[in-house]
């Protein structure tokens, strides 16, 4: 299992597989302590300043950058809602955060990297997306399809999600969950707390915290919180971490709908959420630029068309990517359409779903189908060694350097 570093220095995740994961529970529960603050005595107070100093010295340990921006955003709302006796609390809290990060080595992250620098161009890919299929492309297909068609050439980024739990949500669910999901946390959020109200401010700034520390991470794997059977292929811990910070959070927000929420601030939520994503609908359409293929369902299969002349329904093996398929028909079939489907289909027992097109071209160990694909003209690219090749096969494929003997009418051509 890869280590997340800086400068060496290995960033701790408690836990949590991802360090920024981890920052974000930090920041999640370090608001849950000023009620301690604002109460009467010294007692709860230090225990409460004991506690924030952990917190904030393990947060220094995961080197999260998102992390410390958010605990500095908490500590001035701290100073806001709980009056200028209490400035004294957030200057040490901030002496104690800089000095903690400077002790643990994690100075050296803050400055300007890649890691921040993609994050826009991944999360247009994702605002692009959602324009294409508003109803959503599927739960952990959204940084694949981004990754290797929304991106700009050359780019070298590589994304699992978009790299913001929030648009992540609703390039995957589709509009409608996004709405909803956007519509509970405003709910939670036009209510502003008063400073008479003893815990309330501290649960409305978790949750801000908690929303600014999604946006700018996965801190909400929605992929891995999902899989219930091999929990993202990571540790069961680091699952059952994720579900807590997300309980966690959706507690906050529910304990900010009490006592009751009237019918004004329900019509303000639902307004506000449906142009929330109107508006990332939009901005994504405003961002397309003609090059992005058409993506489309079919049989409840998500596919992927090129638009061209004499289309071929390309099938492929886990050699291959959808975008590597994408880029070899470009190349090697100029101005021919293609229907694609985004995953492997070698290892399905299932046919493809219905097509118009005449030829189907197999890729790799997905010549299998080829036999059982009796209505399509056959087209091979890289099939596997000493492949009985059917009668009907049109044009084979081979690498540049690959050796192919085979008694065959089929045109043989190289890439």
């Amino acid at each position: 299992m890869m280590e997340f570093t800086s400068d060496g220095i290995v960033r701790w995740g408690f836990g949590f597989y991802n360090p920024n994961h981890a920052a974000a529970l930090i920041t999640l529960l370090f608001p849950l302590l000023w009620p301690l603050f604002n109460r009467p005595g010294r007692r709860p107070k230090v225990v409460a300043g004991i506690a924030a100093a952990g917190l904030i010295a393990a947060l220094a340990l995961t080197g999260s950058r998102t992390g410390m921006a958010v605990l500095v955003m908490e500590m001035v709302f701290f100073c806001c809602f709980y009056g200028r006796r209490f400035l004294k609390y957030g200057l040490a809290a901030l002496v104690v955060l800089v000095a903690a990060f400077a002790l643990s080595g994690m100075l050296g992250r803050f400055g300007i990297d890649r890691a921040l620098t993609n994050r826009p161009v991944i999360w247009r890919g994702g605002a692009e997306l959602f324009s294409l299929l508003p109803g959503g492309c599927g739960l952990g297909d959204s940084g694949r399809i981004v990754s290797e068609f929304l991106l700009p050439e050359g780019s070298g980024i590589v994304c699992r999600t978009l790299v913001n739990s929030h648009l992540t949500w609703l390039v995957e669910f589709g509009a409608v969950p996004g709405v909803l999901y956007v519509f509970a946390v405003l709910v939670a959020l036009f209510r502003l707390p008063r400073r008479s109200e003893p815990f309330r401010p501290a649960l409305w700034c978790a949750v801000v915290g908690t929303l600014v520390s999604a946006t700018l991470a996965s801190c909400f794997d929605w992929p891995l919180l999902f899989d219930f059977y091999s929990f993202g292929t990571l540790p069961l811990l680091n699952w059952l971490l994720s579900w807590l910070l997300l309980l966690g959070f959706c507690a906050a927000v529910v304990l900010l709908w009490l006592p009751k929420v009237s019918r004004r601030r329900l019509l303000a939520a639902a307004g506000a959420a449906v142009a929330v994503v109107a508006a990332i609908w939009i901005a994504g359409w405003g961002m397309r630029d003609g090059s992005a293929p058409e993506l489309f369902r079919a049989d409840g299969v998500l596919m992927l068309r090129l638009r061209g002349n004499d289309p071929v329904l390309a099938l492929y093996d886990r050699e291959w990517t959808a975008g590597e398929v994408a880029e070899f028909i470009r190349r090697n079939l100029p101005g021919q359409g293609a229907e694609i489907p985004l995953d492997s289909w070698a290892e399905k027992v299932e046919p493809p779903p219905a097509s118009l097109c005449r030829s189907v071209l197999l890729f790799g160990r997905a010549a299998d189908w080829a036999d059982r694909l009796e209505a399509y003209e056959l087209q091979l690219a890289a099939p596997p060694e000493n492949m009985p090749l059917p009668e009907r096969t049109r044009k084979i494929y081979v690498g540049r350097y690959v050796h192919f003997e085979a008694e065959t009418a089929a045109e043989v051509s190289r890439y």
